[in-house]
């Protein structure tokens, strides 16, 4: 068990640097600033969602509304 946790924490030890470089990639100094990141970010998708939704609402309610067509004095 001693073995297990000695190789946990080295591995522990060599992740630490890797995390410090991602963070610092996405511009956040710690791991509440990465979790502010990923509320926004899960925010901005719902709120792309949402777009989307309201889009696709219109475009059905556009299609349901449809202009009669006009007829040709021909058609008579």
């Amino acid at each position: 068990m001693s073995e297990q946790v000695a190789t946990l924490t080295e591995d522990l030890k060599e992740l630490k640097p890797e995390k410090s470089m991602l963070l610092n990639n996405m511009g956040c100094a710690d791991d509440a600033a990465f979790s502010k990141f990923k509320k926004d970010e899960n925010a901005e998708d719902r709120a792309i969602l949402q777009m989307k939704r309201e889009r696709q609402h219109k475009f059905v309610q556009k299609q349901r509304i449809k202009p009669k067509k006009k007829r040709d004095i021909w058609e008579r």
